[in-house]
Parts: structure tokens; C-alpha cells; sequence
């Protein structure tokens, strides 16, 4: 019995080190999304865009969300701008990109 249990702790480990490296994979997947994501509302905010026009464009389904994930870190970073700043939650509020 105990010539077994070392070969049951490399089974474990096998599947441990699977499940990191699915996880890691996964992990990249999103990243590479997001940074896609991240270009596009760039590229397509050129011109004056809502967050409708934004969500409809890239697929997206929650407009939370996509604050939240995208739109926000953009404004916060300098590369998207509201066009009416003083009024950021102004129903005509529209987004474009810093030049």
C-alpha cells in the first residue's frame, strides 16, 4: 500500500499543475480581450460616441459593466474624454478619444 500513495501524490500533482496552467491560459485569454476591447472603443470613439452607440458596437451586454471595465480606466488614464465633463452622468454624455 504504500508504494501507492507517492504515485497517487504525482496523479495530485499532475492535475494540480493542469489546472494552474488552464487557469494561467484562461487568465491570458481575458487579458488579450480586454486589451482588444480596450483599442476598439479607442478606435471607434474618434468620433463622439454613447455608451449605446459603444455597447452596440462592441457586443457587449451590460452598460455597468462596460463602465466599469472600459470605460472608466480610459477616462481615468487620459486616453478617453467626456464632452461634458461637468455632467458625467448627463443622459447626452458622449465619449471620445484624447488626440
Amino acid at each position: 500500500m504504500k508504494e501507492l500513495y507517492p504515485e497517487q501524490l504525482k496523479q495530485d500533482k499532475k492535475i494540480q499543475d493542469k489546472k494552474i496552467q488552464d487557469k494561467k491560459i484562461q487568465d491570458k485569454k481575458i487579458q488579450d480581450k480586454k486589451i482588444q476591447n480596450f483599442k476598439k472603443i479607442l478606435k471607434i470613439c474618434i468620433e463622439p460616441k454613447s455608451l449605446n452607440e459603444i455597447i452596440t458596437i462592441l457586443g457587449h451586454k451590460s452598460i455597468p459593466t462596460l463602465k466599469r471595465d472600459y470605460i472608466k480606466p480610459l477616462v481615468e488614464s487620459g486616453k478617453l474624454r467626456m464632452t461634458i465633463p461637468d455632467k458625467p452622468t448627463s443622459r447626452n454624455q458622449k465619449y471620445v478619444t484624447n488626440k
